[in-house]
């Protein structure tokens, strides 16, 4: 059975309630989507990524974006394939010094005010680094961050997956310390502050939604 999924929702900017949900499994290299309101399922083929451990809605466009380890991709909604978008997110700056943002466990749209900014979550085994993606050239946003390229967060444990409550753009994430002691959190997206809200009652939680 697959040991990894990520997961997105297909809501709508500005409104709060879906009832579709994508989830990308490894292995498998599967996009499925799953009908809440009707308890459907579908199941796409596989297509030819190798290591999708983050997908993102883009609610303001109404397209899924993945990222199969270093590399932004559109999935399609109709038959699942994958469309490569640039050519890589690139190597930022910031307080770590040059990070190659390569290995993305988490992918959250903000659409809360007009935002629309696509974060991304690179795992480093704790600290992990948020960047803002730029969804037509798919590498990193220049100085996002006062002026670095990425933010480190401010907790020692991976984060796995990212998501953004459409309702008021607050931000959270899931750690774990090596597949264990889930968290949900909190995460300020100027300062890479974290709260922790509860614990996760599941081990290894590889997906969040919203």
């Amino acid at each position: 059975p697959p040991h990894h999924a990520t997961g997105a929702h297909e809501n709508t900017a500005g409104a709060p309630t879906c009832h579709n949900v994508y989830v990308s499994t490894l292995p498998g290299n599967r996009l499925s989507l799953y009908d809440t309101s009707a308890g459907a399922v579908t199941d796409f083929a596989t297509n030819s990524t190798s290591s999708i451990e983050a997908i993102g809605w883009d609610s303001a466009n109404e397209i899924l974006y993945g990222a199969d380890g270093g590399q932004l991709g559109i999935l399609s909604q109709v038959n699942g394939s994958w469309a490569t978008v640039g050519s890589g997110f690139g190597t930022g700056n910031g307080s770590a010094g040059f990070l190659a943002l390569n290995d993305v466990d988490g992918m959250a749209f903000n659409a809360f005010g007009a935002a629309n900014v696509m974060y991304g979550i690179h795992e480093r085994g704790g600290q992990d680094a948020l960047f803002q993606i730029d969804l037509t050239t798919g590498t990193f946003v220049n100085n996002a961050f006062a002026g670095d390229d990425y933010m480190l967060l401010d907790v020692s444990a991976i984060t796995d997956d990212i998501a953004i409550d459409v309702t008021n753009g607050q931000l959270y994430g899931v750690i774990n310390t090596g597949g264990s002691t889930d968290t949900l959190i909190t995460i300020n997206k100027e300062t890479g502050v974290t709260t922790a809200i509860a614990l996760v009652t599941i081990d290894d939680a590889e997906g969040l939604g919203r």
